[in-house]
């Protein structure tokens, strides 16, 4: 009886498979054949053993899914057990494009993108890139460096855009998919989303650095307990409440939302929030508010010293009576001819009146040992009350005054000339206010979701306002062209100044009054008139409008222009989120090594922040910032390393970070040892370690 065969193509066609399908089932041992020539022949008898096999293979691995299943249903049930109280959602995995995958995050400067003025203001980051990965960067450049991270998520209110690429079902939905508000995987997405970016986030933080972050109904809830769980449940945590508009929406039907809430968070240690002090000023100390230290009530007059070298800001002070602007019976008598030259007093002055503070119990000795006491404008000496020194300073949880949407909406219609650029911007007294309260003028800010770039323009108004010296890091993506239509522009024209026709308005004094402010409104009357009559002088503003509403008293300057609004200053460098090696860290060859430390200038140079490229060549890169410089030898091969070290030692700076590459984690240069101002490091094992430790926690 003969044997029935079979030809490689037949089988193809038998099974629906491809003729090369076959060959690799016959090439692994998987299915018998002989070698006739060119061909192979499968007898009818191995094909079925093949068939029977292959049967047996699928059964086996559907067996191992379904344990695997089960282990993984028990394991769920054995975590709800556990966490009979917290936040349990379905973890759904993030997809990001093959090369983002598969490769190693870097950043890269747009140079044509730089805003540059030599104004010896702080130099500022603009990252484009999927935030992520930007944070992923920034994990190695500003690690421990950040203090304050303020972000406005997505709400995730079913109708605001937000899109998640469920990695399950990416080929259906490349672009990832919206999120309605039925979705079953609604919250999980979000929460999946969020996860990732705080853990990383979190880390960036200072010790007693705070995270921020804007949020509304929708995910209040999940928020603060995702929170609680990266931060720990601390009493010291809050939620703000801030007033969001000036006046209540009816859209609703059931009550009118007119609060949004800011989550607080402290990484290791909480530190005091403070309220801002509208109509600060600001010395080489720091922002401070001015308290008069006369009174007009009942109390005993009295004679004390204004010492020589008390800062006199009047045009004219004499010996002689001085009234009150306000209240005609109120006054002080000058005993002695003040000598003032550039606005400094020359000589001891005697002033005799209603002292708030006196020599007696030492409060007035106090004043003028600390540096503290001037003559106002008007003529009255004052003391100056640092932020930190008031107690009664602390920040509360209610904003009503921190600005409001519609404002924040106008203000960017403005800055890019045209209407509705941006859905629901944050104001930027909101974030001033944010700013204000960690009362830090060197603070470095992060906002991972920069949107519009209300938190940067904050900031940068802010350290116009008090001569701070804060920096900003903004991310954003350019889905929808939001980084070069909005916040690109925005950050460039508050910087160089933008066309405006219009009235610009600036809060200049701001209390909210109580029954004990009315005993004494003397005084503040006099803190009114002193800001009116500095303004006469100044001609600072064209109008200063004042108002009572709901307690609140306010003082608002108003200044009309038509030509030009003054920029802000400052400079910035723009940087893309990038990719190199063909493998992702954990899996990454030596090969990807040395990608990741040709291209890891920039990175380098974020780190020690030494922004502005000096040289470059095929072998190293210098970058310096005034005083402080950062060279970097990226190059395994020795042949431009003599020149190198040459250049270092040619480098006049304070202090100098060397990078050099190297296999190993340490490294000493023996032709640097003599140069007491200059740091070793290596490149790029460290950036290696970092992202790993990221891609264990992710």
């Amino acid at each position: 009886m003969n044997e029935e065969f079979y030809t490689a193509q037949e089988l193809a066609d038998k099974l629906k498979v491809n003729i090369m399908t076959i060959y690799r089932y016959i090439n692994s041992g998987k299915l018998n054949a002989y070698k006739t020539g060119k061909d192979f022949r499968v007898s009818k008898e191995d094909y079925e053993v093949f068939l029977k096999n292959k049967q047996r293979n699928l059964l086996e691995e559907k067996n191992n899914q379904i344990l695997q299943l089960s282990k993984e249903i028990e394991k769920l049930k054995s975590n709800i057990k556990k966490q009979r109280y917290g936040l349990v959602w379905v973890d759904v995995p993030e997809a990001f494009e093959d090369d983002v995958e598969n490769k190693i995050p870097i950043l890269k400067e747009e140079k044509s993108l730089a805003i540059e003025n030599n104004d010896d203001k702080p130099t500022h980051l603009l990252i484009e890139g999927d935030n992520y990965h930007a944070l992923t960067c920034l994990n190695y450049t500003h690690k421990g460096k950040v203090d304050v991270i303020y972000i406005d998520p997505p709400y995730n209110t079913g109708n605001d855009g937000f899109r998640y690429k469920d990695k399950r079902i990416l080929d259906k939905y490349p672009d990832g998919t919206d999120v309605p508000k039925d979705s079953p995987y609604r919250h999980s997405y979000w929460l999946s989303f969020m996860k990732k970016r705080i853990e990383l986030a979190k880390t960036l933080l200072t010790s007693n650095g705070v995270m921020f972050i804007s949020i509304g109904n929708d995910e209040i809830a999940q928020l603060k307990l995702l929170c609680d769980e990266i931060f720990g449940e601390k009493d010291s945590h809050n939620i703000i409440h801030w007033k969001k508009n000036q006046k209540p929406q009816n859209a609703s039907n059931t009550i009118s939302e007119s609060a949004e809430y800011v989550l607080v968070y402290f990484n290791e240690k909480p530190i005091k929030l403070v309220r801002g002090m509208k109509g600060t000023r600001t010395d080489e100390r720091g922002s401070f508010k001015p308290s008069p230290l006369f009174t007009f009530d009942d109390r005993k007059r009295r004679t004390q010293t204004v010492p020589k070298g008390t800062p006199i800001e009047c045009k004219v002070w004499k010996k002689g009576k001085l009234q009150a602007v306000r209240n005609k019976l109120a006054y002080l008598n000058i005993l002695d001819e003040p000598i003032i030259k550039n606005g400094i007093l020359q000589n001891d002055v005697r002033v005799d009146g209603q002292w708030r503070k006196t020599d007696t119990n030492g409060e007035f000795q106090k004043v003028v040992e600390d540096n503290r006491l001037f003559v106002n404008s008007n003529g009255f000496p004052n003391e100056k009350s640092y932020r930190d020194e008031d107690s009664k300073n602390v920040n509360t949880n209610l904003w009503l005054n921190a600005g409001y949407n519609e404002l924040g909406k106008q203000l960017l219609d403005e800055i890019l000339g045209q209407d509705n650029v941006f859905p629901y911007p944050k104001p930027i007294e909101l974030i001033k206010e944010i700013l204000r309260s960690i009362n830090k003028q060197d603070a470095i800010m992060l906002d991972f979701f920069a949107g519009s770039g209300t938190s940067g323009h904050a900031l940068l108004d802010l350290n116009r306002e008090d001569d701070g010296k804060r920096q900003f890091i903004l991310v954003t993506d350019n889905e929808n062209n939001i980084m070069s239509e909005v916040c690109y522009p925005r950050i460039r024209n508050v910087i160089n100044g933008y066309d405006f026709s219009g009235k610009e308005k600036q809060v200049l004094f701001e209390k909210t009054l109580t029954l004990t402010d009315l005993k004494k409104a003397d005084a503040i009357l006099e803190e009114i008139d002193g800001i009116t009559k500095e303004n006469e002088e100044s001609k600072r503003w064209d109008k200063i409008s004042k108002s009572i509403n709901d307690g609140l008293l306010k003082m608002v300057g108003e200044k009309n222009i038509e030509d030009k609004k003054g920029g802000l200053g400052n400079s910035v460098k723009f940087y893309r989120a990038d990719f190199v090696g063909e493998n992702n860290i954990m899996h990454s060859t030596d090969k990807d090594k040395l990608e990741l430390a040709y291209n890891a200038g920039e990175l380098l140079a974020i780190a020690e922040n030494t922004l502005y490229e000096q040289k470059k060549n095929q072998y190293y890169q210098i970058f310096k910032d005034k005083d402080r410089f950062t060279a970097i030898y990226f190059r395994e091969e020795m042949d431009e390393y003599d020149e190198f070290i040459e250049e270092v030692r040619g480098i006049r700076g304070k202090e100098i970070s060397v990078y050099v590459f190297s296999w190993e984690s340490d490294e000493s240069i023996y032709e640097l040892e003599d140069l007491k101002n200059v740091r070793i490091k290596t490149i790029p094992q460290p950036i290696v370690e970092i992202y790993k430790q990221i891609y264990n926690l992710i």
